[in-house]
């Protein structure tokens, strides 16, 4: 019967003993989880920055955008009125060409009159 309760003793020292090695084992898996639950949190944390920054870098290209279609229509405003400007300055060039031609004309007659009553 001694026996037999020593046999039980030592069973349950072992079955304790094995217990309290699962319990530090679930403490161990505790501590883990608490450590991936704080990994995690980091990570939510960066990915809110990260759309944040993304928020904001498509609030600068949208801008960015519009001041390039500003600066598009802008530049050709300019050049619609460059080429105005350049028609007027031709026109004004073929005018006085042809003023010039009709001087010229003119001379050239007047000369030959000039000539013609010199050697009359």
């Amino acid at each position: 019967m001694e026996q037999l309760l020593r046999e039980l003793l030592d069973r349950f020292t072992g079955l304790e003993n094995r217990m309290i090695g699962l319990e530090n084992r679930f403490i161990g898996l505790e501590d883990r989880m608490i450590g991936l639950e704080n990994r995690m949190s980091g990570l939510e944390d960066r990915m809110t920055k990260l759309e944040n920054n993304m928020q904001e870098v498509r609030a600068e290209v949208r801008e960015l955008n519009q001041r390039v279609d500003r600066l598009e229509k802008t530049l050709q405003e300019y050049h619609a009125e460059n080429i105005n400007a350049d028609n007027v300055i031709l026109e004004k060039v073929r005018l006085t060409h042809d003023r010039l031609d009709y001087q010229l004309s003119r001379i050239a007659k007047a000369e030959e009159q000039l000539h013609l009553l010199v050697h009359n």
